[in-house]
């Protein structure tokens, strides 16, 4: 079976478009105050937990809170939407993954107020999960 990441485009954060300029202007002083880190999953969620962890450690390495903003629902696209509109200058995060990027603005196409390629820019990358699709043996279906 081929690896797929579950959490495809899962990043440390993401920032939106154009945070890059500000981050360029101002990254001698960045961070100046808390950053706020949307984590668009579900609690005990495999992206949840991780990026609680991360929160703690990047917390510590910046010198800076990180504040944890739990805004679920929509398959991770409420919490994206947020950081999608958020002022572009790197103190929004969103913590995405598959629900976020991918499957969520395909099923709920009318509640997307943004396109994942254009919204946001990723900047890292910390874990990457399995995801499996089964059905029934009984099924008829074999392959996607």
């Amino acid at each position: 079976m081929r690896r797929t990441p579950a959490c495809a485009l899962i990043a440390a954060a993401l920032i939106a478009l154009h945070a890059g300029q500000v981050w360029a202007q101002n990254a001698k002083d960045y961070p100046t105050r808390p950053i706020r880190l949307v984590i668009p999953q579900t609690a005990g969620s495999s992206t949840d937990t991780m990026s609680r962890v991360l929160a703690a450690r990047l917390g510590e390495l910046l010198g800076q809170q990180l504040v944890v903003d739990k805004r679920t629902g929509a398959g991770g696209v409420i919490g994206a939407s947020i950081v999608a509109h958020s002022e572009p200058n790197g103190y929004t995060l969103l913590c995405a993954a598959t629900p976020s990027q991918v499957i969520g603005p395909q099923i709920y196409k009318s509640a997307t107020k943004y396109e994942p390629l254009k919204a946001f820019t990723p900047i890292g990358q910390f874990a990457v999960t399995q995801n499996v699709l089964i059905v029934n043996l009984k099924t008829p279906l074999k392959s996607v």
